[in-house]
């Protein structure tokens, strides 16, 4: 993230794929690790910032591989998806977005 706010955007995107790619060979021994903000997404955020919204997409749905509904990656991928000009894939990232927060709105004691 230093590197992205001084301006040395592919040595960021470099390092956080490394990021990435270590956090991707972590074994799920008793599931995943807890991340607060995994490489992927984070990666993904900041291609999407550079404008490379194929890039991005990628990204995210390879954060969502591993965590299928976290709701940030979905986010992710809709925008990035909608940059891309990709709306049918936007729009199937909203829906999904939009079935979990009505399940949990569903669910006692939710938000």
């Amino acid at each position: 993230m230093i590197d992205a706010t001084r301006g040395r955007a592919d040595r960021a995107v470099a390092t956080l794929r490394r990021a990435a790619d270590a956090e991707d060979a972590m074994p799920f021994e008793f599931g995943p690790p807890f991340v607060d903000k995994p490489a992927r997404e984070l990666l993904g955020e900041m291609l999407l910032q550079q404008g490379r919204a194929a890039e991005a997409r990628r990204e995210f749905e390879a954060a969502l591989s591993r965590a299928p509904e976290r709701i940030a990656s979905l986010a992710g991928l809709e925008k990035a998806a909608r940059a891309a000009g990709d709306a049918e894939a936007a729009n199937r990232a909203a829906s999904r977005l939009r079935a979990i927060r009505q399940r949990e709105e569903r669910r006692p004691g939710a938000w």
